[in-house]
């Protein structure tokens, strides 16, 4: 029997050793004097990478202060997206953020601990050519959300981009 278990476990570890794992879980909470100030957020960052592909996604789950609550299953998942990488190419597929001409042209990014997220929904490819140029494009789209004032709860200003 143990070298039966043994020998699954062998070949178990042999067929998924390229694969790389990462979660991390981060909780926030707060129980004030009044209901307003009450919050309860889980957030699972979870990455993936196996030989030349890498999968993040970020799952939330609570109650939060500012934003959106969770009430279904599909309102779990935040952000994800799926990247390949050549030995000449590397395509992103999914939530982007990105840094284009030193933040001059485009920068996105997500802050979780100040509730803002500009990145976009899309496509992003690059290839590298054998003299150190690149080319690069993007094609995606973007529904940013953000508040006037940080005091504010809910977000008050609204601009959809289409790149």
């Amino acid at each position: 029997m143990k070298s039966y278990l043994f020998s699954v476990f062998f070949l178990f570890s042999l067929c998924f050793s390229n694969i790389d794992y990462n979660i991390n879980y981060l909780m926030k909470f707060s129980n004030g004097e009044n209901a307003s100030t009450n919050i309860f957020e889980n957030y699972y960052d979870v990455s993936i990478y196996h030989n030349n592909y890498y999968f993040y996604t970020l799952l939330k789950y609570g109650e939060p202060l500012m934003g959106k609550s969770t009430k279904s299953l599909t309102d779990l998942f935040r952000i994800g997206y799926m990247e390949y990488t050549g030995e000449s190419i590397k395509v992103t597929v999914g939530d982007l953020f990105m840094l284009y001409g030193r933040g001059l042209s485009l920068h996105t990014y997500e802050d979780r601990y100040i509730d803002y997220n500009n990145g976009i929904t899309g496509l992003n490819f690059t290839y590298f050519f054998k003299n150190g140029i690149e080319l690069y494009g993007l094609i995606g789209d973007s529904d940013f959300k953000t508040r006037s004032n940080p005091a504010d709860l809910q977000s008050n200003i609204k601009i959809a981009n289409d790149l």
